[in-house]
């Protein structure tokens, strides 16, 4: 087993040092929907790229898959897990308690702390900034559809705030999200009102 790089004297970690990486389960011919009529004991949600959004994993549009096509070696998502897609634009998000059971597919990567300084929150962050974005394709591999490597992940260097930070900072930035949501949501509605205000007046 990789053992972690170095000894921590500073703030400087690489992901190896607070986090473990395990891959999303493969399925070799795609997400399989199962038996419609299945029992819903018998199903399972998988998360896939598509799931990940504004920082975070989507409960909203997971689909489910019967428990006998999820490879026995297949990780169950842990609230607190961030999960990375690697390819072409990478992004991650974190894993909250309504994702908890679930399995990530290929090709996820399922990052699952082990460390008491890391936020989660904030990694998944961190892993969205534009600084880090620009890392990540600097690493990435390919032509057609770049990925970047798990070796490559494990071994970005985090500059880590204390663990209080990691939070205001992962907070800040949750808020800031939801209000850029809420103003596109706001300008979506105005848009509507003034296109019915137009078709009221000419009548």
């Amino acid at each position: 087993m990789r053992q972690p790089s170095h000894v921590f004297e500073g703030r400087k970690r690489q992901l190896w040092d607070v986090c473990r990486v395990f891959l999303g389960a493969f399925f070799r011919l795609g997400v399989p929907l199962g038996a419609s009529n299945a029992l819903a004991g018998d199903r399972v949600r998988v998360i896939q790229a598509r799931d990940i959004a504004n920082g975070v994993v989507e409960s909203g549009r997971i689909v489910t898959t019967s428990a006998d096509a999820v490879p026995a070696s297949a990780k169950r998502i842990a609230a607190g897990d961030v999960l990375f897609q690697p390819r072409g634009a990478p992004k991650a998000g974190l894993a909250r308690a309504d994702v908890e059971g679930a399995v990530a597919a290929m090709p996820l990567f399922i990052l699952r702390s082990t460390a008491n300084e890391l936020e989660p929150a904030w990694l998944a962050m961190v892993l969205n900034s534009e600084a880090m974005q620009h890392r990540l394709a600097a690493v990435a591999v390919g032509t057609s559809v770049p990925q970047v490597p798990r070796a490559a992940l494990e071994d970005l260097e985090l500059d880590m705030p204390p663990i209080e930070t990691q939070r205001l900072l992962a907070t800040y930035a949750a808020l800031a999200a939801r209000e850029r949501e809420l103003a596109d949501l706001i300008h979506a509605q105005r848009m509507k009102l003034v296109a019915a205000l137009g078709r009221y007046r000419k009548q």
